[in-house]
């Protein structure tokens, strides 16, 4: 848009409007007193012009500019048709009935104008897609509003009802003042001079302030809308100076830009006022200014912590206080995990991202296609709870960033009794505490697929307790315990190969005998209470020894799923018991690797009797196990395959991928739907914590660190087929 027409549109200062609305006034006045000899007209219906002016010009100078097209034709329609309505023109001697008929046309196109208005204003943002009728019915409310409810067509109709009617006895009066209220009217004299000032002392502008744009809109707080020169430079960083509609001047840099209609149109984020002010400029117009500001200042002031932090886009629609919605100003900064937080009531609020999508921003007619992100808001950072629930949604518009540094170690210091569980995914510098006390004290799930880091997390876990002076049993089927945690010197505390394949042949020997198989499960039992007592001399001795340790149930010579669960059961209880006689003498931490061997669903699962019966005690000796300072540990591949009796009893989940939909479908009761969505995207290493443990009060995607020397174990378990010296 051409600096010299944009006077024509309207861009004078609310003092200039003022001044322009007083000098209309004094013009009515002098008028008034020239043709009709009075200075203010004692006949109500010889002075109706006279207000139809001064109304026609409060609403155009003074309300409309600040207005929606719709509100300024309802506010022109109802102080029309409020004069319209309330004068009398029974008392004119010549058309006084065809003048009264042309003042209810005029009342009713008012009327009809004004419901056009409040239709436009009803439905205006409605959705095009679901809602297209009433949509429909909003644009049509608004192009009639828009072209009717005009000021300059409204208040005519006043001016001459008022002229015509109550002028008749002097034409002369008549004529002059018809052709002065078209004058005045519909050319906007005093505005024309304005405007023709303002452009001559703009021929004095300097190179260094060339005009690249115009302004459109201000989005509260301090978002900018600008329709661009199409030679215009918007660059990201790079300050502009903008010359708002009170003359105040501010720096604005830009951020993003579209192509709308035949206009190019760029946003920016509003600073302070520039140290250079631009010399006469035009209220409404952009200007390019070398060395107009500081990026990054602005950023550190915005965000109030310096050098650590970069802008990564725009709350937008839709955001809750549990989820940010944001459009990205910089994606680069940006991916699945990554921690942003906002500024609300003067605190860091942060939010980790855990979706995108492509959407699009009505202008008018034309979209722009943009980046929405989705984040799941954390809290704000407390050195007590680590993340802490903040109560409240950040403002439309508030800026989003990104940290860039550890913001606030001194609120990330480790408690005497916590341990880190790794960083937020993400974030090379905030980590993610676990209370050791919490973990042991209530129980703690650790799910998803083979190859995505539970061992590794549990056998850190494992470490965590043997370094605060905890008894810990692990029931290990795979044989990967016993070598990756050798160091601890475990203690064996399974059954000698006689007593396990004694008791796998008991249970066979049920499972096969005659109807009932009375005899075989007496010998079974027999044989139960036999070996009894050495295991409990055995979990005494384990359990009673000073410091901590580590004991290992193995059964790798039975493949028979009862026997399993019949030897495990017998170490349970004996640990429960001892337990029990000592209470909460000791920390005891009980880990249940591949915990669906173990625990398994026996609902629907076609187990016997027996098999149940088995299960189900071992699910009321870990449930039990609270109550007496023994905590449970437990890992899983699917949620489907576990006793959900113990699973709901896990105050605190960490979960690496899944995707099976049993699995999630169950996990819909522990997270959000959005953080359920992000569980099958979870990379190696990365986990989404929650529960009693975890130093947050809301699930948090974590990166565990990768430990080389773990790799190096798991791999020297693996074997190797020697080389046949002869092929050499």
């Amino acid at each position: 848009m051409p600096t010299q027409t944009i006077q024509s549109k309207g861009y004078l200062t609310q003092k200039t409007r003022l001044f322009a609305f007083v000098v209309y006034i004094i013009l009515l006045l002098a008028i008034s007193k020239t043709v009709t000899g009075e200075l203010f007209p004692t006949v109500d219906g010889k002075r109706l012009w006279l207000l139809g002016g001064i109304g026609f010009w409060c609403f155009s100078l003074i309300s409309a500019p600040f207005f929606r097209p719709p509100r300024d034709s309802l506010a022109n329609v109802v102080a029309a048709g409020l004069l319209l309505s309330l004068i009398d023109v029974s008392a004119i001697d010549r058309f006084g009935p065809e003048l009264n008929v042309f003042r209810w046309i005029a009342v009713s196109i008012a009327a009809f104008v004004g419901l056009s208005a409040i239709v436009a204003m009803t439905f205006h943002g409605i959705d095009t897609e679901n809602k297209p009728n009433l949509a429909a019915l909003g644009r049509t409310g608004y192009l009639i509003s828009d072209v009717i409810g005009r000021g300059e067509v409204i208040f005519t109709s006043v001016a001459l009802v008022s002229i015509v009617g109550f002028y008749q006895n002097e034409p002369l009066q008549q004529l002059w003042l018809l052709f002065i209220w078209s004058f005045l009217i519909f050319l906007k004299p005093v505005e024309l001079l304005l405007r023709l000032r303002n452009i001559f002392r703009s021929m004095g502008d300097s190179e260094m302030s060339r005009s690249i744009g115009t302004l459109r809109r201000v989005d509260n707080p301090n978002i900018m809308r600008v329709a661009l020169e199409p030679d215009a430079s918007w660059e990201h960083g790079k300050a502009v100076i903008a010359c708002l509609p009170n003359l105040e001047q501010a720096v604005v840099y830009p951020l993003f830009h579209h192509v709308q209609d035949a206009e190019l149109v760029g946003t920016g984020l509003i600073s302070g006022p520039p140290e250079l002010q631009i010399e006469n400029p035009h209220p409404g117009r952009i200007y390019e200014q070398n060395g107009a500001g500081d990026w990054q200042q602005l950023v550190d002031e915005l965000s109030q912590v310096p050098g650590k932090a970069q802008l990564a886009g725009i709350a937008v629609e839709g955001t809750t206080i549990s989820t940010l919605n944001f459009e990205a100003v910089l994606t680069n900064s940006l991916q699945e995990g990554a921690l942003v937080f906002c500024r609300i009531e003067d605190q860091l609020v942060f939010y980790q991202v855990l979706d995108a999508r492509t959407s699009e921003e009505s202008f008018e007619q034309n979209p722009r296609g943009r980046h929405i992100v989705s984040a799941a808001q954390l809290g704000v950072l407390d050195k007590k709870v680590g993340f802490k629930k903040f109560g409240w949604l950040p403002d439309m518009n508030s800026l989003v960033f990104v940290p860039v540094g550890h913001i606030s170690p001194e609120l990330q210091e480790l408690g005497a009794d916590e341990f880190e569980l790794g960083n937020v995914s993400g974030s090379t510098e905030l980590k993610v505490r676990i209370d050791f006390k919490d973990l042991v004290d209530y129980h703690t799930a650790i799910l998803g697929m083979t190859g995505k880091g539970k061992t590794e997390l549990a056998l850190e876990f494992v470490s965590q307790a043997l370094g605060r002076d905890t008894k810990v049993f692990c029931v290990d089927f795979t044989g990967e315990y016993r070598a990756r945690l050798d160091s601890y010197e475990p203690e064996s505390l399974s059954l000698d190969a006689g007593q396990a394949l004694e008791l796998d042949k008991r249970l066979f020997d049920v499972a096969t005998g005659t109807f009932g198989a009375g005899d075989e499960k007496k010998a079974l039992q027999t044989f139960v209470e036999e070996i009894r007592p050495p295991i409990v001399k055995k979990v005494d001795e384990f359990l009673s020894a000073p410091g901590a340790g580590l004991g290992i149930f193995e059964l790798p010579e039975i493949t028979n799923t009862k026997a399993t669960l019949r030897a495990t059961e017998l170490y349970l209880s004996s640990i429960i018991e001892w337990a029990r006689d000592h209470r909460k003498a000791r920390r005891i931490l009980i880990v249940l690797e591949e915990a669906h061997t173990i625990i398994p669903e026996i609902m629907g699962s076609g187990f016997d009797y027996d098999t149940q019966w088995v299960v189900g005690r071992i699910s009321q000796i870990a449930l039990q196990g609270r109550k007496y300072g023994v905590g449970l540990l437990i890992m899983s591949q699917r949620t489907a395959l576990v006793s959900k009796s113990i699973l709901s009893q896990c105050n605190t989940v960490i979960t690496f991928s899944l995707v099976d939909k049993t699995s999630l479908d169950y996990l819909s009761n522990v997270y959000s739907a959005e953080h359920v969505k992000a569980i099958p995207n979870l990379r190696f290493l990365e986990a989404l914590a929650f529960g009693k443990a975890v130093r947050s009060e809301r699930p948090i995607l974590v990166s565990i660190p990768f430990d080389e020397e773990k790799k190096k174990a798991s791999k020297a378990l693996d074997v190797t087929i020697p080389e046949n010296p002869a092929d050499g």
